[in-house]
């Protein structure tokens, strides 16, 4: 230590002419040896590391007196801050962003410039460091609400979005432990629904964050409904064994947010190995977070309302179809299920297959208005009869456009028998006129009533149907539904019995 006081006393000049303007800027200044000592710096740079400039100088980059890490809290040493990667020396560097640790205080974001200096063949690096703290930390708590809205509007599994939830606060550079409880049976214990990172301290000798055992983050935010922050887990007020326990896994603070996924009361806890993680605005913006996943719950639940309300309709009007014409709703059903094999062969989601489903499930409800002694006569029907069964269509779509079922159940019953070259009805629709659903269930309407007997004769057999519509593909049917519908049998695919 003698000799680096001594060579730090005959350095000092270096920056001491410009002293009174380095001690009055915002920027700190450190000038270190190649083997990172430090050999003169100024007021601000002391400041930031909680030290008297006398109390810096002589020291090395990395002699413990303070913590340096990266962006993912792994350690900083001195050889990264020069970069020299086998280079004779330092080359410059502009905003390397490093963490600085003093153990009192929160962790500090340093944006750092190299600047090499060669002097008389000594080779000194100068460093400067802007703080940078507050302009990371709403950064990276932006991108945590980018990442979670993002899932949790795309999301329709409700335990999916609140595990999400934790991993992304768990990411690298973030936080150490992530968790999500509801209250326990009788309001005691915790029962947890999600987790991610250090889970271990979820699990060691059980869960001590019983709701009616002492004073703990956790048990008074499910008591009381309000967060709570604990800037330093060792120096609070806290239930002795809760603090013993998060001693052992080396968390320093935490953050309890009040949580109702889906009305239930829980709680978010944040658990970080650092002091003063959690100032005002993270733990606002943590709150601000847990509300949109709340929001997104109540969507989902929303929706699912709604697909059931959806499954409600179209059970009653199949139930009605079945009452009337129990040829009718065996036929629509088996269409549904070809319909939907059909969009999977052609890589539609899940969303639309599922419609096309439910559409062909009532392409035929319209049905329901033609008196059933003509559906049901097993002779040839006059002129007159054929034109009042095309009519099925529209009172379809009339039906189904009543019952204010979603796009495109309504079009597919009015659609599904147009032909591409116009031949078809009731409006001769042409080419892309007609929707791709619609030229699904075409495909899939003729195949099926071809298989299987109809009133008037028997059926015909699975080689004639796709036969017919392989012969039409490209005039009266799309020739990619045509080909999908081929592969799908080809895979297998068989009609239910009837």
């Amino acid at each position: 230590m003698v000799d680096a006081e001594l060579r730090v006393d005959a350095q000092r000049p270096a920056l001491a002419h410009i002293a009174h303007v380095l001690d009055a800027t915002t920027i700190g200044f450190i000038r270190f040896d190649e083997a990172g000592v430090i050999l003169d710096c100024n007021q601000t740079v002391a400041s930031m590391a909680g030290l008297a400039v006398s109390e810096l100088l002589g020291r090395n980059f990395d002699d413990g007196a303070w913590r340096t890490v990266h962006h993912d809290g792994s350690l900083f040493p001195f050889s990264d801050l020069l970069d020299a990667k086998g280079r004779s020396w330092a080359t410059a560097r502009a905003e390397v962003i490093m963490g600085l640790d003093t153990g009192v205080g929160a962790r500090r974001w340093l944006s750092v410039a190299i600047f090499p200096v060669t002097e008389a063949e000594r080779h000194d690096v100068i460093a400067t460091f802007a703080d940078v703290t507050d302009k990371l930390l709403r950064e990276r708590l932006l991108e945590i609400v980018s990442e979670v809205n993002r899932f949790a509007m795309e999301s329709t599994d409700e335990h999916e979005a609140l595990q999400h939830l934790c991993d992304v606060l768990v990411a690298p550079g973030r936080h150490a432990l992530a968790w999500i409880g509801t209250a326990g049976e009788g309001g005691c214990g915790v029962d947890i629904v999600a987790a991610a990172g250090a889970t271990a301290y979820l699990h060691e000798g059980g869960l001590a964050d019983c709701a009616s055992e002492g004073w703990s983050p956790i048990a008074m935010t499910l008591r009381t409904g309000g967060a709570q922050v604990i800037h330093d887990v060792q120096r609070e007020n806290l239930f002795t064994r809760w603090r013993e326990r998060a001693r052992r896994f080396g968390f320093e603070s935490v953050a309890t947010i009040p949580f109702s996924p889906g009305g239930r009361r829980a709680v978010l806890a944040i658990f970080d190995r650092h002091v003063f993680a959690f100032d005002d605005h993270t733990s606002s913006m943590l709150e601000v977070i847990a509300r949109e996943v709340e929001f997104s719950i109540e969507h989902m639940r929303s929706i699912a309302h709604l697909a059931a309300s959806l499954d409600g309709t179209l059970a009653a009007l199949s139930s009605i179809t079945e009452i009337r014409d129990p040829y009718t709703a065996g036929h629509q059903n088996r269409v549904g299920d070809l319909g939907a094999a059909i969009c999977d062969a052609l890589g539609l989601d899940g969303a639309m297959t599922r419609l096309i489903r439910q559409a062909g499930e009532v392409h035929d409800v319209g049905k329901t208005v033609i008196p059933i002694e003509i559906l049901t006569r097993p002779g040839v029907l006059s002129a007159l009869e054929i034109e009042m069964v095309k009519t099925h269509c529209v009172r379809g779509a009339e039906i189904l456009t009543q019952a204010c079922l979603p796009w495109p159940l309504a079009e597919v019953a009015h659609a599904h028998h147009e032909r591409l070259d116009g031949s078809g009805y009731p409006r001769a629709l042409v080419g892309e006129e007609i929707i791709l659903p619609a030229r699904i269930i075409a495909v899939a309407d003729v195949v099926e009533a071809m298989v299987h007997r109809r009133p008037y004769r028997e059926g015909l057999g699975l080689e004639a149907a796709l036969g017919a519509v392989r012969g039409g593909a490209g005039t009266r049917f799309d020739p990619d539904v045509v080909e999908a519908c081929l592969r799908v049998f080809d895979r297998g695919f068989r009609f239910d019995a009837p």
